[in-house]
């Protein structure tokens, strides 16, 4: 399988270099010189529609909908992967794009996408959209054919097909850490084989519960019941999702680590956290003059807790979770 995808890769590198002025003005001809016969190799037969919907509509009867040009399906025919092609040469990476499919499918249907990728045929980038972070990225023709190939492994159709990514490398670009355990721990798990997040702070004496980072949500799960702060204090919870991301902006707001003069407070992408107007689909007065929409599934209300923690310059670990 790794020889084939070799091939593959050095076939379409040598497609870039003969033929980029004539492939590179088009998004159609980009997909069908350049991103099919790539996802061909990975398994990913773009004629069978039980493996892959081509320009899926995504999202609801109100107007909020959007055509990822590829939605990777499972076994169930649920897409378990959405990818945007955009024209050989195009570097922008169409990361709100992506999201918003994901957001718009995962509140739609009863299931959860966890990933999304851009190519331009050339550049290939993965995200996981839970941890916001990219976990596959390689270039055909910069990088060695042999790399390419072992990253791209990560989107071989057995690998996802049943909703999850078992990507055989870290990015090649990520510096080695120090505080990886596997370094230092050779019964740990290998470190490619899961996204690094960083260290986190010991539980307060007597508390139990996990670090903020470390909580995914799954279907059905019960909403948070307390949060510790980093100094110990603790916030009883409303038994509703949305009771954990107002308490965190509370807090922030009322130990003065977010103030007026920090508005409209964003994350690194850009995306807006909380303002000072009330924009998005459902906003809510957390304190006076301080604004955050509220509209989101349970899993993007952890993301946006997160990223309010860290624009505040809060460690989101230090940060604990308590369900019982």
């Amino acid at each position: 399988m790794l020889d084939d995808l070799v091939r593959t890769v050095e076939k379409l590198r040598d497609r870039i270099k003969a033929h980029r002025d004539t492939i590179g003005g088009y998004e159609a001809r980009t997909r069908v010189s350049l991103v099919d016969p790539m996802l061909f190799a990975l398994g990913w037969d773009v004629g069978d529609p039980t493996h892959v919907a081509v320009e899926k509509v995504v999202g609801d009867e109100a107007g909020h909908r959007g055509r990822p040009d590829y939605a990777l399906l499972g076994t169930t025919g649920n897409p378990v992967l959405f990818i945007e092609a955009k024209k050989l040469g195009v570097t922008r990476e169409p990361i709100g794009q992506l999201v918003a499919y994901v957001v718009q499918e995962n509140m739609q249907r009863d299931h959860n996408v966890s990933f999304c990728a851009w190519t331009n045929g050339d550049v290939w980038k993965l995200y996981d959209v839970v941890a916001q972070k990219p976990v596959l990225e390689t270039q055909l023709s910069r990088d060695n054919s042999a790399d390419c190939a072992f990253k791209l492994i990560g989107l071989w159709r057995t690998s996802l097909v049943e909703g999850s990514l078992r990507s055989p490398v870290k990015l090649h670009s990520e510096p080695s850490d120090p505080r990886d355990q596997s370094a230092t721990n050779p019964q740990a798990p290998p470190a490619g084989d899961a996204i690094r997040r960083a260290p986190v702070s010991p539980p307060p004496s007597g508390r139990r519960g996990k670090p903020l980072p470390e909580v995914r949500y799954e279907k059905g799960m019960d909403a948070p019941r307390r949060l510790v702060w980093p100094d110990g204090e603790v916030t009883e919870l409303t038994n509703k999702w949305s009771s954990m991301q107002m308490a965190i902006a509370e807090w922030l707001i009322d130990t003065g680590r977010l103030e007026a003069s920090m508005l409209p407070l964003t994350n690194d992408r850009g995306t807006c956290l909380v303002d000072a107007t009330g924009r998005g689909t459902k906003p809510k007065e957390v304190r006076p003059g301080f604004w955050m929409d509220t509209n989101l599934a349970p899993q993007y209300r952890l993301i946006k807790a997160r990223d309010m923690l860290e624009a505040c310059g809060v460690e989101p670990g230090t940060v604990r979770v308590e369900f019982r």
